[in-house]
């Protein structure tokens, strides 16, 4: 991360795409003390769709509800037993964490 940890910490509001989630393997642990540090001194954070499983890995979501694209609910439960999924909301908020899911859940098959 380098120079952009000072950016990511001193933000007030931090997004974490679709793209930074590997969704079966673990996110940096540089990036998920970042994220923390940012939250706890009041960032609010945004995640998109799979990135939910980074936002999960710094245990901010612990005991909260997330939203996720629908094709990985299943793999979200897996990986992350602390949060419940809900794969049929579009997002989840408002507060200091929001969870956005894929645009269309519902349409599911």
């Amino acid at each position: 991360m380098g120079a952009r940890r000072k950016e990511l910490i001193s933000a007030d509001r931090v997004i974490v795409p679709a793209a930074s989630a590997d969704v079966r393997g673990d996110p940096p642990d540089e990036l998920i003390d970042a994220l923390r540090e940012a939250h706890g001194r009041g960032a609010r954070i945004l995640s998109l769709c799979s990135g939910a499983f980074t936002l999960a890995a710094t245990g901010l979501l612990d005991g909260r509800t997330a939203a996720t694209h629908w094709m990985y609910a299943a793999l979200f439960a897996e990986r992350c037993p602390a949060v419940r999924i809900d794969p049929s909301v579009l997002y989840v908020g408002p507060g200091d964490v929001l969870i956005t899911g894929h645009p269309r859940p519902a349409a599911a098959p």
